[in-house]
């Protein structure tokens, strides 16, 4: 049967249970650094795709 206490032991969290220090450790950063990463990168992909198609539109009228 585990407590709290052998659950943070386990997950190496700090008594306390920081959310900063537990959302520092690196899987977490990683993960959210190529989420972002992504998001940013279709991102900037759509907005060359717009700009592509508003300049077809001026060349077409």
């Amino acid at each position: 049967m585990y407590t709290d206490a052998n659950v943070q032991d386990r997950l190496n969290l700090p008594s306390h249970g920081s959310l900063f220090l537990t959302f520092s450790s690196i899987p977490y950063f990683n993960f959210l650094f190529l989420f972002f990463d992504f998001i940013l990168f279709r991102f900037s992909q759509l907005l060359q795709t717009c700009e592509g198609v508003v300049e077809l539109g001026y060349l077409s009228s």
